[in-house]
C-alpha cells in the first residue's frame, strides 16, 4: 500500500518522540545526496549543520582573514610610505652631510685663515709695544729736554737777573765799591782778607757753602762794613743758608760783614721768617730788611 502524507506526519510525530530513532534513521538515511537536497530545501538547516560542524571561529575566519589582509594592505601602504620618508630623510642626511663637510671645508679655510691673522695680529701687537716703547722712550727725552730747556731758561733768567743787580749794586747798597768775585778787583780784595783764615780747619767741611769766593755778590763801605750777598729770583732756603755761612767765613778774617739776600720774591712764606731768624738782611722786590736799609746810610 502506497505511503501517504499522513503516514509521514505520523513518522515525524514519531521520530519526536523517539530522538534515538532519529539519529539512527540519520546514520540510515544522511548521504551527500539527501544532504543536498535537505540544505536546498531547508538553507536554516544548511546553516545549523555548518555551524555545528565548523565552529564560530572557524565559520568567522574568512571575515578573519579579511580584515587581516585589510591591515596588511594598510600596513603595507604605510610602510611603503614610512619607506618613502625614509628615502626622502636618507636623501636629506645625504644633503646635509655634504653641507656639512663644505662647511667643515670652509671652517678648516676660516681657521687657517684666522691663525694667520693670528701670526698677524701678533706680529702687530709686538710692532705696537715697540712703537709705545719708543713713545715713552720719546716722551722721556722730550721730557729731560723740557727740563733741561726749562733749566737753561731759570739758569739764564738767573744770570741775567744776577747781572742785572751785580750792575746796579750801587743803587741798592749805597755808596761803596764791589761786584762779583768773578771781577778781578772783588776777587784781589776776598784774596787779600781770606789770607787771614784758616781755610782748612772743620768749618770747611761743607766745601762751597761756606766759600766766599762763589757768593754772588760783595759791597764794602770805607768804613769797613762789608755785604756778601746771594741772588736768586726767588729766594728760597737754601740761598739764605749760602748767605749766612759765606758771611761767617768772612767773619773769621775780623770783617765786620752782614749777609744779605736778593730777589724778585720770596720761594716760600717761610723763608723770610727763616731769613729773621738767622739774623739775614734782604732785598725782596721793593721790600728791605731794617738792616740793609742801614748799611746803605753808611759811606
Amino acid at each position: 500500500m502506497p505511503i501517504t502524507i499522513e503516514n509521514l506526519e505520523e513518522l515525524e510525530a514519531l521520530l519526536e518522540q523517539h530522538p534515538e530513532w532519529q539519529e539512527r534513521l540519520a546514520e540510515k538515511f544522511l548521504n551527500e545526496r539527501t544532504l543536498r537536497r535537505a540544505f536546498r530545501s531547508n538553507p536554516e538547516l544548511k546553516e545549523t549543520m555548518r555551524r555545528e560542524i565548523l565552529g564560530e571561529e572557524l565559520i568567522r575566519l574568512p571575515e578573519i582573514v579579511r580584515e587581516l589582509v585589510e591591515t596588511v594592505k594598510a600596513q603595507t601602504v604605510r610602510l611603503e610610505r614610512v619607506e618613502e620618508r625614509t628615502e626622502r630623510v636618507e636623501a636629506r642626511l645625504e644633503q646635509v652631510e655634504a653641507r656639512l663637510e663644505r662647511v667643515e671645508g670652509r671652517l678648516e679655510r676660516v681657521e687657517g685663515r684666522l691663525e694667520q691673522l693670528e701670526g698677524r695680529m701678533e706680529r702687530v701687537e709686538q710692532g705696537l709695544e715697540e712703537v709705545r716703547a719708543g713713545q715713552e722712550e720719546l716722551r722721556r727725552e722730550v721730557k729731560e729736554i723740557n727740563d733741561w730747556r726749562r733749566g737753561e731758561t731759570a739758569r739764564r733768567e738767573g744770570e741775567q737777573y744776577e747781572q742785572k743787580i751785580v750792575d746796579r749794586a750801587m743803587r741798592i747798597f749805597g755808596a761803596g765799591r764791589g761786584g762779583s768775585p768773578r771781577d778781578p778787583l772783588v776777587r784781589e780784595k776776598l784774596f787779600e782778607w781770606l789770607a787771614q783764615v784758616d781755610m782748612t780747619d772743620g768749618d770747611d767741611d761743607d766745601g762751597d757753602l761756606f766759600d766766599p769766593m762763589l757768593a754772588d755778590l760783595i759791597w764794602w763801605k770805607s768804613s769797613g762794613v762789608v755785604a756778601l750777598a746771594e741772588i736768586s729770583i726767588k729766594v728760597d732756603r737754601d740761598d739764605v743758608q749760602r748767605a749766612l755761612h759765606r758771611a761767617q767765613t768772612l767773619r773769621k778774617a775780623g770783617l765786620d760783614v752782614i749777609a744779605v739776600v736778593i730777589g724778585s720774591e720770596w720761594a716760600h712764606p717761610e723763608t723770610k721768617s727763616l731769613a729773621q731768624q738767622a739774623g739775614v738782611e734782604w732785598r725782596v722786590g721793593t721790600d728791605y730788611s731794617d738792616g740793609l736799609k742801614a748799611f746803605r746810610k753808611l759811606t
